[in-house]
């Protein structure tokens, strides 16, 4: 063996390994290195091995490879004598000082001046798993760096949307779909109003806490597959893809009515702020976010210039476009608009005691209320409107059963605008029993005059009703005032007491108030079995709400 040892050393440098034929220099190799003669004696190892096996190199020389190995068993197809085979095991180690440890092995056979030897390649699997876990670590937080850096440059840092970048980056895509599928997109630029004298009254803190407000506002408001990005100081701009021009005129109207709602409270007290929209549909043949923008913006300025804090609308088909723009029309036809009902029940043994009617507009931009109620206190044609609602609902009173009791909305304002006389012309001749409901959200500060033309129809015979009470602070100076025979909870209300007992308590106090003034309570918004029974619990004795069903 001595021999066979020297022979090696002599030549271990220029070995050949086989089948690859590749000069390794074993001395610097950086795994655990030895080689065996034919009688599997050890002939050399490299440093690195001796630190593997806690001792000397020169300890481990001579030694049989088995005794570092007991539980290594050549595999069947390894045979020494053939100078070309290689194989892979793993087993289990032993160091001198007779600590087990797993191991990997890698064995290929070599050639030195016509002897056989094999060469071991070990490497201590314990250890090298756990550096391929933490290299593995490593990429991935690599990998999410890689995308947060790639986040960074198309998004806007401030509020968290895409920026000019991201935006431009979409607008290619979305416009190869749009003339791909034939499908519309449409382009809604936001600009928030007297945004400067913000920055200037409040400083610029104040002014990037409004532009996150709008941001989340807008998340919150769009559907998922709409487009956000912040294109300047206070400018937004939204992009719908396949939406046509009525569904971008809702969606651009959400958008402004979510805008008006956010306030920022300051010192001095809230502070509000209103945005002007321009709605664009955008042409196939543009290419670029300038495009996009210039088309927008010349929209966008007809709303600055016609009084802030509204929509404009360009582009679209003329069909679309005369639909748009006789909005005025529409609300003035009362043929255009009809009603639902809305059972309301008696809590106790859930019978229908009544029907609230529910009005309903041109079918559409304006189909629901607080659209088309919106636009016509816009164009003062409220009243107007609200006695179109008021027929409406009277025709579709001949659909529910006689001497039901019947639910109608009227506007603070109507009953003031109206005489009583004429109100009640409409009404006669029905088998019914109305109650007009009023909104508390709705009623002036000085209810006197208000007051007057209700106590007119409550001599008439028709119950009054004070509705969305609960909406901010509930006035109690109204409601005794007005002296209504019905109360109805706001719908939000009677949610908060679900998960809240301090609100649970309040309203137990409310509704002992209410019912010492004379006046039953009804609670809207009964949507699940818990808000029924918290309702009974509370000593209310009628409600309304999906948990029944939908109004039909």
């Amino acid at each position: 063996m001595q021999n066979a040892l020297s022979k090696f050393r002599a030549y271990h440098r220029d070995i050949t390994v086989l089948p690859q034929r590749s000069a390794v220099v074993l001395a610097d190799f950086p795994d655990a290195v030895l080689v065996l003669d034919e009688s599997g004696r050890i002939v050399f190892v490299n440093e690195t091995c001796g630190r593997l096996f806690e001792c000397e190199t020169c300890q481990l020389v001579g030694l049989s490879f088995c005794e570092l190995m007991p539980s290594w068993r050549p595999s069947p197809a390894f045979d020494i004598n053939m100078s070309v085979g290689h194989g892979f095991q793993s087993c289990w180690a032993k160091t001198m000082s007779g600590t087990d440890f797993p191991v990997d092995l890698t064995s290929s056979c070599v050639v030195v001046l016509d002897s056989n030897f094999v060469v071991m390649s070990i490497r201590d699997a314990s250890t090298y798993y756990q550096r391929v876990t933490g290299l593995e670590s490593a990429v991935y937080d690599m990998t999410q760096m890689i995308a947060h850096l790639k986040g960074l440059v198309n998004t806007d840092p401030l509020t968290e949307l895409l920026n000019r970048r991201g935006i431009e980056t979409v607008l290619v895509r979305e416009l190869a779909f749009a003339q791909r599928n034939r499908t519309d997109l449409l382009a809604a630029l936001l600009d928030l109003d007297d945004f400067k004298s913000i920055n200037d009254t409040h400083g610029h803190n104040v002014g990037d806490i409004v532009l996150k407000a709008v941001a989340c506002t807008l998340k919150q408001t769009v559907r998922s597959c709409d487009w956000l990005s912040r294109v300047g100081g206070d400018e937004f701009l939204i992009l719908l893809p396949a939406t046509s021009l009525i569904e971008g005129a809702k969606a651009a109207e959400r958008v402004r009515m979510r805008v008006c709602a956010i306030t920022v409270p300051l010192p001095e007290g809230e502070l509000r702020v209103t945005g002007s929209l321009g709605l664009v549909a955008l042409s196939k043949q543009l290419s670029s976010l300038e495009e996009v923008l210039e088309a927008s913006t010349s929209v966008l300025k007809a709303s600055k210039c016609d009084g802030k804090n509204r929509i404009t609308i360009g582009g679209g088909s003329r069909s679309e476009q005369e639909a748009l723009c006789n909005v005025n029309q529409l609300l003035v036809d009362s043929d255009k608009f009809h009603a639902v009902s809305q059972p309301i029940y008696l809590l106790a043994d859930q019978s229908i005691v009544g029907y609230e009617l529910l009005s309903r507009g041109p079918e559409g931009l304006l189909e629901f209320p607080n659209d088309f109620f919106r636009v016509s206190r816009e164009n003062k044609i409220l009243t107007t409107v609200d006695l179109h609602c008021l027929k409406a609902c009277l025709a579709h009173s001949c659909k529910l059963p006689d001497n039901a009791r019947l639910h109608l909305n009227l506007f603070p304002s109507t009953i003031v605008d109206v005489p009583p006389e004429h109100l009640l012309a409409l009404l006669q001749g029905d088998s019914h029993q109305f109650c007009i409901e009023l909104s508390e959200r709705l009623l002036f500060s000085d209810s006197t005059s208000l007051r007057t033309k209700t106590r007119a129809l409550k001599e008439a015979g028709i119950l009054l009703a004070i509705d969305d009470v609960g909406f901010g602070s509930s006035s109690l100076e109204a409601l005794i005032l007005l002296e209504p025979d019905i109360i109805k909870l706001e719908t939000a209300f009677l949610r908060g007491v679900v998960s809240e007992k301090s609100r649970y308590n309040s309203l137990h106090r409310f509704v002992d108030v209410a019912h010492a003034l004379g006046a039953k309570v009804i609670a809207e918004g009964i949507e699940t079995k818990e808000h029924l029974e918290v309702a009974l619990q509370l000593g209310i004795t009628m409600g309304q709400g999906w948990f029944w069903g939908v109004a039909a």
